[in-house]
Order: C-alpha cells, then sequence, then structure tokens
C-alpha cells in the first residue's frame, strides 16, 4: 500500500468515526444507529451491565470447580399430608459422565424422604405431574439434567423453622475419577402454606 493509500483509507476511517459521534449538522451526540434501529448510550450500558452481571455469576460458579448444578424449581407445602415438596433440576456441567450417589439433608431422617423422577410437561401443576419412584445411582450424561420431587414430612426443628429452610446435599461420583463421592450443597427455601 503507497503512502498515499494509506493516507487516503485512515481520512476515511476518521469520516465513518466523525460521522457516528455526531448527527446531521455536526454536532455530538450519544447514540449509534443501526438497521434503521436506534441504540442509546444507555442501552448499551445497561446490556452490558446485564451480561457482565450473568458472566460473572456462572464464573464464579466455574471457578469453583462445580460439576452439578441444582437448580431450584418449585417449593410447596401440602397441609392435609403435612409434607413439604420440592422439585429439583440437578444438571451436568462436566465433560465426562457422572452418577449421583444420594439425595439428602442433616435436617430430615434418611428413612423419610422420598424421591421421584419427573417429567414436567409445560404449565401442568406440581400435583399433576407423572412421577417415578427413584433408585440412586442415578446416571448424568455429559451436559444432561434430571428433574427430581423431594418429598418429606413437616420441618419443625428449631434451626430449620428459623431460616425458614434447610440444605440438600447431592453426592455424586465423576466416572473419568478414581476416588471418594463428591458433593454438592444447595440452600432451599422451604414453604408453609
Amino acid at each position: 500500500m503507497t503512502t498515499k493509500n494509506r493516507t487516503k483509507a485512515r481520512k476515511s476511517s476518521v469520516d465513518v468515526i466523525a460521522k457516528l459521534s455526531t448527527d446531521e449538522k455536526g454536532e455530538p451526540h450519544n447514540q449509534i444507529h443501526a438497521d434503521g434501529g436506534l441504540l442509546t448510550g444507555a442501552a448499551l450500558v445497561g446490556g452490558a451491565k446485564l451480561i457482565y452481571e450473568v458472566g460473572k455469576d456462572l464464573y464464579v460458579r466455574l471457578k469453583k470447580g462445580k460439576r452439578v448444578f441444582c437448580q431450584v424449581i418449585d417449593s410447596c407445602y401440602h397441609a392435609a399430608q403435612k409434607q413439604h415438596r420440592v422439585r429439583i433440576r440437578i444438571a451436568s456441567a462436566y465433560l465426562h459422565g457422572i452418577y449421583i450417589e444420594s439425595i439428602s439433608s442433616e435436617a430430615i431422617k434418611h428413612s423419610s424422604i422420598q424421591i421421584f423422577s419427573i417429567h414436567i410437561p409445560p404449565k401442568i401443576s406440581m400435583s399433576n405431574v407423572p412421577q417415578l419412584p427413584i433408585t440412586f445411582p442415578v446416571h448424568l450424561s455429559p451436559s444432561d439434567s434430571l428433574d427430581f420431587e423431594i418429598s418429606f414430612p413437616e420441618i419443625t426443628d428449631l434451626v430449620s423453622t428459623k431460616n425458614e429452610g434447610l440444605q440438600l446435599i447431592f453426592r455424586y461420583v465423576l466416572l473419568d475419577k478414581l476416588g471418594d463421592q463428591e458433593e454438592s450443597i444447595e440452600t432451599i427455601r422451604l414453604r408453609w402454606s
């Protein structure tokens, strides 16, 4: 590229920047026009902030080395049966397969927990979901997820009722590693109404 062509290219890019940063009258503005739409500087900043916050949350979770994620879908209380029900989704964030070995809580006797595998059709209430009793271990393929409903008798101990919840412990093994089970602990808010 000759010196004359380089100068021409620089002048052309300076003209583009000037057009982006000024309106038709040559006045400066903080708006970018794209495809007939109008995108303000505030919208760009707001969108960037949202992307940053979501990315930060994912980074923190992945940095911890979490291989299993728990998503709390619903928590309700059935007064007639004096029973709590929690619907959760467990998802694998690992390159290899995982086996979920158990789900437990220190606030609940192991024998009183009932765990069902569920298929959740869209817009179906928690009481109308098809349920199958689960037996552990449960296999999760890479990037797979499973939905569970966990039922247990009403929690009455003072620590759980004061905190309005409890912690569920998910124990799992990785198919590409030898050694002890790993665990993920998730806090679950309980409902009493």
